[in-house]
């Protein structure tokens, strides 16, 4: 008796209470009031709700339950997606809450209530439930359904009792309870006890409405959907063909407008699960499936799309297959950003199979759609694409056509060129064929491509970007040898493109190749002048060799001095200078052979030549004195000496005194050059002699130039250089004749050189009236005495005199001539029988003297008395 009234006492105070919670819960949802702590309380209060057992104050807990559930149902729908999660999450447990009173409410009456409150306790249940799931709050989902499952049983046991209209109602109501415990078993993985409810739902489907019957379907559509993300496929599309074999069972007309929607995605998902299963029973499954897609809605999108993804599945699907349903799609899709590019991803996919196709396709989007949708970055993407496909099938002519005449109908439509960025993509595209054409010697069809890269629709690209392929144009033309079509191209530059330095050399070799050598010599100025950049010197470089291949030598010696005139301060990284001056002197050297075609240009290069050679010798001894790491080392350095002095002793007797003075002067200085140097006692004595030569053949050539002067003061210049190297070459005469150790022809022709350098010298000091200096040249004479030379010695002592009366040179300069002539005559008397010479050397000598010096004419006399007396019986007075 004790306990039941404890029992009692309990009831009622668990019934207060929770009457007491809920008229909190009305002022918070009134006030809209959800603070971070009321989530867990509610929480806690429904999970200590008794289960089975009715409470006390039956009326109070439904008025309570009922003011709760409609509060947080109007809540419920002021719900937004900015709205805070603990407002979210009280209101579901507000709701969940009212069911729970209302159904404590049901319990405690007598007899648990009528079919009307059943309905009422499965609609509301069935709600609490549908919200928890949405909320992600399976745990009190599990408990409102298991609150709601009674109420099921108790409809279930008296449907008989039913009108047809409430009986349809109720089915309505117990189908989307067993709905509802599909979806909570599937968000709880559990699949075999989602499908066995599931099938707890079938025979409740066909007596109920069929918007039930949709909700069924969508609720299997979303089971397929999410194992397909989870790659469970099987199960996937057992779960997607029940959602289609609802939607197919009822009639189309009963069903709401989102039905066609639902299954035309049930219809995709259940093909992309069959694709992804990969054996062939689903792929052709798939495919049945995705005709009947098409059949039912032949102007979908998604129909199409499906049609293509079987496609694409097929190990070898007909392309032309493909790319008809693809050309369905572009007549019926949205054009926005997401959607052009999966057409491009499709694109792709078609060229794989087909470029032929994927071209057409390309052409059939831009027509049917791209045109008359305005948008250029649309069209100049796909034009990019038709661009790439086209240049990576290209291998005819009929190819480059095909491309040209879309590239047309692109510039017809739009009245208008490409972007920038879209020129040079294009252009880039086509070049990387033109390279490949080109290196395959297909020349004709580069050129084709080339012309295709200068279309309007690229006017943009920039000029210098059209230049490099109106360039390649010409080097097209110069392996077809069309020369005249070279020339045009060239001709069609802007004058600033004609001017660049890589269209100048190719016009250097058009030139080169059409017997032209004023076009070549413009052209090779053009590039000289040009300012300096990494290419120009490979630019010149390759001139020369472009002038070897034609076998044209003097060109090529031509455009070698021109890399010199341009490089000789600084040569280019990786060029050998020695070897481009080696090279220079070869190609003269075998331009002027043989003698009687001797050209002044040749021998003025060859003197240049030798004139670099010997400054930049210099300059690399003054970097690099002693390391011999420099350019040119000794062996270079002897073979311009010996060069250049050949070229001389070839040459001397031909070529002009300038040039002759300016290989002279060259090789004088490389042999000074080569003197500072460690040198063998062999080359050494080489080079003495070398070096003697050289300077008699300058004092020879500058002597010339002097008597070839008009201009009195370049004259004097020329004989003071006279002076020098005559100086020069007879002191080095001396000291290489001073041991005795020369003997023979050698010594001869060295003391004759002496006797002329003389000669040489005192023809130069009598033109620049160096009186002072005549007197060692006087001593200089007896050097080496020979009374060969004495007759041509006095001759010059003559003329010297004649010389010094016209100027009134000094007495003291005279009387040193006089004496000259006298030392003359006692030589001649002393060592030859020349009478008729020595008498008329003596009586110039008493004439000369007579009025200059009496003394110098009495001696003229008493030695011609002893002259006669001594030859008396030889000569006839």
């Amino acid at each position: 008796m004790a306990h039941r009234i404890s029992a009692k006492a309990e009831n009622n105070e668990k019934a207060k209470a929770l009457i007491d919670f809920a008229t909190s819960l009305v002022s918070a949802l009134e006030a809209s009031l959800f603070p971070q702590a009321l989530a867990p309380k509610i929480r806690k209060t429904i999970l200590t709700i008794p289960t089975g057992r009715p409470l006390p104050r039956v009326h109070d807990l439904d008025t309570k339950g009922t003011a709760l559930w409609n509060l947080s149902t109007r809540q419920q729908r002021s719900v937004t997606s900015d709205s805070s999660a603990v407002e979210k999450e009280c209101i579901c447990l507000i709701r969940v809450f009212a069911f729970c009173l209302l159904d404590c409410a049901a319990q405690g009456r007598t007899g648990g209530g009528n079919p009307p409150a059943f309905v009422r306790l499965l609609r509301v249940g069935s709600k609490a439930a549908k919200a928890c799931i949405e909320q992600g709050d399976l745990e009190m989902a599990v408990r409102v359904l298991e609150r709601t499952a009674s109420w099921n049983e108790k409809l279930e046991a008296r449907s008989s009792d039913l009108s047809p209209e409430d009986a349809a109602v109720v089915t309505g109501l117990r189908g989307r309870y067993w709905m509802l415990r599909t979806v909570l078993a599937w968000k709880q993985s559990k699949l075999d006890v989602a499908e066995h409810m599931f099938q707890k739902v079938l025979p409740l489907v066909s007596a109920a409405d069929p918007l039930l019957a949709e909700e069924i379907a969508d609720i299997a559509y979303e089971v397929g959907k999410d194992l397909i993300s989870k790659k469970n496929f099987p199960a996937a599309v057992s779960w997607l063909e029940k959602s289609y074999d609802l939607l197919a069972e009822q009639e189309p007309g009963r069903l709401s407008d989102n039905a066609m929607e639902l299954g035309m995605s049930v219809m995709q998902q259940l093909v992309k699960a069959l694709i992804s299963m990969k054996t062939p029973e689903a792929l052709a499954k798939a495919g049945d499936t995705a005709n009947r897609l098409d059949a039912v809605y032949p102007e979908k999108l998604v129909a199409a799309l499906v049609k293509l993804e079987v496609l694409s599945a097929d190990a070898s699907p007909d392309p032309a297959v493909y790319s008809d349903v693809l050309q369905r799609i572009f007549r019926i899709i949205s054009l926005t950003e997401t959607n052009f590019k999966m057409l491009m991803h499709r694109l792709h996919q078609l060229r794989k199979l087909s470029p032929e196709h994927a071209c057409k396709a390309l052409n059939s989007l831009l027509s049917l759609r791209l045109y008359d949708n305005g948008e250029d970055g649309l069209i100049e993407r796909a034009a990019m694409m038709r661009i790439w496909i086209g240049t990576s099938i290209t291998t005819s002519a009929d190819d480059v056509q095909a491309l040209s005449e879309a590239l047309d109908d692109i510039h017809s439509n739009t009245s208008r060129p490409f972007s920038i960025a879209a020129a040079h993509a294009a252009q880039t595209l086509i070049w990387k064929q033109i390279e490949s054409s080109f290196s395959q010697k297909q020349f004709d069809l580069a050129k084709q491509l080339c012309e295709l890269a200068l279309h309007p629709l690229f006017v943009k690209s920039g000029g210098m970007n059209q230049a490099k392929v109106s360039r390649k144009i010409i080097l097209c033309d110069l392996e077809k040898h069309d020369f005249t079509s070279a020339r045009e191209i060239f001709f069609g530059l802007s004058e600033t493109q004609r001017n660049a330095p890589e269209s100048r050399y190719l016009m250097y070799k058009v030139a080169m190749r059409t017997n032209d050598p004023e076009l070549a010599a413009d052209c090779l100025n053009v590039i000289c002048r040009a300012p300096d950049t990494v290419k120009k010197p490979t630019l010149l470089y390759a001139c020369v060799l472009d002038a070897q291949q034609v076998g044209n030598k003097w060109e090529t010696a031509r455009v070698l001095e021109k890399v010199l005139d341009r490089y000789d301060a600084a040569v280019p990284a990786g060029v050998s200078l020695p070897a481009l001056l080696r090279c220079m002197v070869r190609l003269w050297q075998s331009e002027m052979s043989p003698k009687s075609a001797l050209d002044g240009d040749a021998i003025e290069s060859l003197s240049r030549v030798f004139e670099r050679a010997s400054k930049r010798i210099k300059m690399d001894r003054l970097q690099k004195p002693q390391d011999g790491t420099g350019d040119f080392d000794a062996q270079e350095l002897k073979w311009f000496c010996v060069s250049n002095y050949n070229i001389i002793l070839d040459w001397c007797a031909t070529i002009d005194p300038v040039h002759l003075a300016r290989l002279c002067e060259s090789c004088l200085e490389l042999m000074v050059t080569a003197l500072e140097g460690e040198t063998s006692p062999e080359d050494l004595d080489a080079l003495r002699v070398r070096q003697i030569y050289c300077e008699f053949l300058a004092t020879c050539a500058y002597t010339v130039r002097a008597r070839a002067e008009d201009v009195v003061e370049t004259s004097f210049e020329y004989y003071n250089q006279v002076h020098q190297h005559s100086q020069r070459a007879r002191k080095s005469i001396l000291e290489y004749l001073s041991p005795a150790a020369v003997s023979g022809t050698k010594a001869s022709s060295l003391k004759s050189k002496h006797f002329e350098l003389v000669k040489y010298e005192l023809e130069a000091l009598l033109r620049l009236s160096k009186w002072d200096e005549m007197d060692d040249l006087f001593n200089a004479c007896w050097t080496y005495a020979d009374s060969s030379q004495w007759e041509t010695m006095a001759d010059l002592a003559l003329v010297v005199n004649e010389e010094m009366v016209k100027v009134k040179a000094g007495p003291s300069y005279q009387s040193k001539v006089l004496t000259f002539i006298q030392k003359i005559i006692n030589k001649t008397w002393k060592t030859t029988s020349d009478l008729v010479a020595l008498s008329r050397w003596m009586r110039c000598l008493f004439q000369m003297a007579l009025s200059f010096d009496e003394k110098i004419s009495l001696c003229c006399i008493d030695q011609a008395i002893r002259i006669a007396e001594k030859h008396k019986d030889v000569y006839d007075p």
